[in-house]
Formats: C-alpha cells, sequence, structure tokens
C-alpha cells in the first residue's frame, strides 16, 4: 500500500518535471523578428571586409627611388589667320577715284546731265566739272563777251541712301535741263538714282531729316498751271531699302510757287516746311 501511493507520487513529480522543460524548449515563432545583438564596442572584433582590387595611392610622399617626369619645353602659341570662318558681305558702293586730268566734254548744251555723269565716271569731281560747264555756258551763249547772266549749276552733295556714301542732287531748271536727277554711285560708276520731269519754271528739291530718324529725306516743291491757272505740288520722299517711298504727297491752289524752306518756326528744335508763293 505504501509502495503504490509513493509510486503514485513519483508519477506526479515525474509529469510536472516534463511539463516544465517543454515549457522552457518551444522555438520563437517563425513571424517574429530576432532581437538585435548588442555588441560591446571595447571588446567587439568587426569582421574583415571585402578586399578591394584597386591599389591606393601611398600616403607617404614618393622618395628618391622615384623617376621624375622631362621637363615640358616651352612655346610661343602662333595664331593661324587661315582657319578663321569668314562670311563674304556685299560689296560696299565706291564712286569713280579722282583723277585729275579726266576729260570733261560738254557739247549738248539743252541736255548736259548724260555728259556729266560720263565726266564722273571718268574720275572727274563734281567741282571741276561744274566750273567747266558754267564757263562753257558762258562762251556759248555770249561769245562776244559781253555777258547778260551766269548759268549756274546748283547741286548739293548729301547721302541720301544712309550708306556713308553721298548722293549728287542736281535740281535742274527749265530752260536747259528740264528734269531733278540723284546721282549716286553702284559698282563703282555713277548712276541716276531719281528723275523728275519738269512741269514749269520751278522745282526745288530740299534734302532734310525732318523726322529725325537719322535717313535724310527730300523734299520736292513744283509749280504747275494752265491758262486757268496754277497750282503747286509739294512731296516729301524717302529711301527705304532700295527705292524711295513717299511719305507726304499734296498738291495746293495758289498762286505762282517761289521756293520751299526750311525753319525751326517754333523753336522747338523741330524743323518745319515752308512754301514761299506768290499772293493772287
Amino acid at each position: 500500500m505504501k509502495k503504490t501511493q509513493m509510486n503514485r507520487k513519483f508519477l506526479q513529480i515525474l509529469n510536472i518535471t516534463i511539463f516544465i522543460l517543454t515549457a522552457c524548449g518551444q522555438s520563437t515563432p517563425a513571424t517574429q523578428a530576432s532581437p538585435i545583438p548588442i555588441i560591446d564596442n571595447a571588446t567587439a572584433t568587426p569582421s574583415p571586409l571585402p578586399t578591394d582590387t584597386q591599389t591606393s595611392l601611398p600616403s607617404a610622399a614618393p622618395t628618391a627611388s622615384i623617376t621624375p617626369l622631362p621637363t615640358i619645353p616651352t612655346f610661343t602659341p602662333t595664331f593661324d589667320v587661315s582657319t578663321i570662318l569668314t562670311v563674304t558681305t556685299a560689296p560696299k558702293a565706291e564712286c569713280p577715284a579722282i583723277q585729275s586730268d579726266a576729260n570733261i566734254n560738254l557739247s549738248n548744251f539743252n541736255d548736259y546731265y548724260p555728259e556729266l555723269v560720263i565726266a564722273l565716271n571718268q574720275g572727274a569731281s563734281i567741282d571741276a566739272i561744274v566750273d567747266t560747264f558754267e564757263k562753257k555756258f558762258d562762251q556759248h551763249y555770249f561769245p562776244d563777251g559781253n555777258m547778260l547772266f551766269h548759268k549756274k549749276i546748283w547741286y548739293e552733295i548729301v547721302d541720301v541712301t544712309n550708306d556713308s556714301i553721298p548722293e549728287i542732287i542736281l535740281p535742274g531748271d527749265s530752260v536747259t535741263q528740264l528734269k531733278a536727277i540723284i546721282l549716286s554711285c553702284n559698282e563703282g560708276k555713277y548712276s541716276t538714282l531719281y528723275s523728275r520731269k519738269y512741269q514749269e519754271e520751278y522745282m526745288h528739291l530740299v534734302p532734310i531729316d525732318a523726322n529725325q530718324n537719322g535717313i535724310t529725306e527730300i523734299i520736292i516743291g513744283e509749280e504747275s498751271g494752265t491758262a486757268t491757272g496754277s497750282w503747286f505740288d509739294l512731296s516729301v520722299i524717302e529711301w527705304h531699302m532700295d527705292s524711295f517711298q513717299t511719305l507726304l504727297s499734296d498738291t495746293y491752289s495758289s498762286s505762282a510757287f517761289q521756293l520751299v524752306q526750311i525753319k525751326d518756326l517754333d523753336n522747338d528744335k523741330t524743323k518745319e516746311i515752308l512754301v514761299v508763293v506768290l499772293a493772287k
């Protein structure tokens, strides 16, 4: 009896021991993260890093056993102008070179413009041409030397195309030259840039930069008339690119036209066009 009781107690104790050991030996679930081990800096030995195949530069200064690089000789840089890329621009307008011995001839006293242009293209200056022509006019109209009047050729030299090459303005007259022209240099020779035929006795070509845009305008005033009355035309032209453009064109009914003047009438530093006519 006693032996049986002792066996039951032994079995109870054995069961309790097995239960405790089983509880302590359970594994950690797969979903739970493993704790990060804490490494003591004083005692932990870091794992070796993988070896790099690149050779590191030595930290120490080079020794005398290293052969120095050869000295590079000095040289003076040179500039080859043939390597420059250039852009060919249009040739600049040039006038014929002045020749002191240029031939100046006048045979047609009723239309001297063609021979005047020929003399210019042969290298004669406009001053020399006009001086020669005026003397020949005096000899032609007054061969005996008793001059009643002196034929005067009016002209102006003004750059009206804004290309730094001045043009020659010849207003002409109603007797020997029945048109007004403007001559310009093109490809080394003079040619007619503008021409206007005379209507009556008077025509004036006045160059002025009235609108102050740096380009000279030409103010043209001329008289027209019939037996029933007279009037005058006033127009302003200005060079644009390759031709003259009309900025103003008006016709006024009045008595005889006299002249055109440019004056600053109200002292505002802008010049006005003043037309002078005879009263009726």
